[in-house]
């Protein structure tokens, strides 16, 4: 069968009836009575740039198919050489073939990336395969590049799960190793996260429930970000992107901002925090794109939720700065539903950082404003879009719950 399978895959996709059952007849016998021998000759009838175009796409399909299968112990036997044979494949500068092929290694990784197995045979190919991801988000159609970064999401998931298992006492010699691939590919893997939040589209939303890779390259960016990773996202935001012309350029560093806040220590980000607030006020009130003002929003937000709490040492919330972030969150409430929405969630960590802080909150003076707006924002006939209504009242309940005595009166 191995020599036949070019003409067997062509035959599966003949116009005639009785041929295509016929082949897939035998693919379906190949399979299930010498796999080990069925997946190479798939990978190798992909990688081969003889081949038709028509047969190797197939064979990328049924390939896949397989690696569905639910007999995972089938799979870890045969990871390692499926793994070198895969390498070869997705180098292919046939399109059709490398795309395909690319789903079937991202789909595979990411459904064993937690294994033990597969993770300790990654080593002698991880370097190709961050070359291949790479091209692939950067080349190819999203749902394939969605998939690459899957890839990556799943061995930094598994790290974490290791080190924080173990903590500072980690030393290699558990029972689940951490061969730290994410720090090893941090100098690549940051900038490539970096260009995929350029490639936000004018239609695309930050809505609940809304994907793309623009919002993927964030989420991915936000997990792998510490301190020694800071210096080298903020020549992205700073220096290249946070005034240029094209908007999708602001927006993709006002997101590299949002995203770098968790994860580093708060001593490294509230001195640039501090000098980036008048800044990403203006932002909010004067850029002319809904999607800049939309993800400077929930930027604010976030600087409130990591760097702004009664138990912190420092925050970069004042009395000095107080009124002015105030105001212009009560002005951008009344902006589109979707950056509306975010203001409120920006005004709910802002509020929270005040739980427990007694009279001193410099919020204090203006808390019947800030209740009085929430209250207007839930009549607004555009409320129910972005889930702007439920937001408010979330927010409203979370400025009352962190009142103080003295404020709560006010509120009566």
């Amino acid at each position: 069968m191995a020599m036949e399978i070019t003409e067997v895959l062509l035959n599966a996709q003949a116009v005639d009836g009785t041929v295509p059952k016929h082949a897939e007849d035998g693919l379906k016998q190949y399979e299930e009575q010498n796999l080990p021998s069925f997946l190479p000759s798939l990978a190798g009838e992909i990688a081969n740039e003889e081949k038709p175009v028509e047969s190797r796409k197939l064979a990328g399909f049924y390939l896949k198919n397989a690696l569905d299968a639910e007999e995972q112990h089938r799979k870890y036997e045969l990871v390692q050489r499926r793994l070198s044979l895969d390498v070869g494949t997705l180098s292919s500068p046939v399109h059709d073939a490398c795309s395909t092929a690319s789903l079937v290694i991202a789909k595979d990784h990411c459904c064993q990336a937690f294994s033990s197995t597969c993770y300790e045979k990654l080593g002698p190919y991880i370097k190709d395969i961050f070359s291949i991801t790479a091209k692939s988000v950067r080349e190819d159609e999203e749902p394939v590049a969605l998939q690459e970064l899957k890839f990556w999401r799943s061995i930094c998931d598994g790290e974490i799960d290791t080190l924080e298992e173990y903590g500072g006492g980690f030393t290699g010699e558990s029972d689940v190793p951490c061969f730290y691939f994410i720090k090893q590919a941090l100098l690549a893997l940051v900038p490539m996260l970096l260009e995929t939040l350029l490639k936000q589209e004018e239609n695309q939303d930050h809505d609940e429930g809304s994907w793309n890779l623009a919002m993927a390259g964030g989420t991915y960016l936000g997990l792998i970000v510490r301190d020694d990773i800071v210096p080298f996202v903020m020549p992205f935001i700073i220096e290249e992107n946070v005034v240029k012309l094209d908007w999708s350029q602001r927006e993709a560093a006002t997101y590299a901002f949002g995203s770098k806040l968790e994860g580093p220590s708060p001593d490294k980000l509230t001195s640039i925090v501090n000098v980036a607030l008048n800044f990403i006020l203006t932002v909010l009130t004067k850029d002319p794109n809904r999607h800049v003002k939309d993800t400077t929003a929930w930027t604010i937000g976030r600087n409130f939720e990591f760097l702004h709490g009664y138990a912190m040492e420092t925050s970069f919330v004042t009395g000095e700065n107080c009124q002015q972030i105030v105001t212009v969150l009560l002005q951008s409430i009344k902006q589109a539903p979707s950056v509306a929405e975010k203001a409120c969630g920006a005004m709910y960590f802002l509020a929270q950082g005040y739980e427990d802080v007694g009279s001193t909150s410099p919020s204090i003076p203006y808390i019947q404003e800030i209740v009085q707006a929430l209250l207007t924002v839930t009549h607004r006939e555009d409320a129910g879009e972005s889930w702007l209504r439920t937001a408010a009242y979330e927010t409203l309940n979370e400025v009352v719950r962190c009142s103080t005595d003295d404020t709560a009166v006010m509120l009566l």
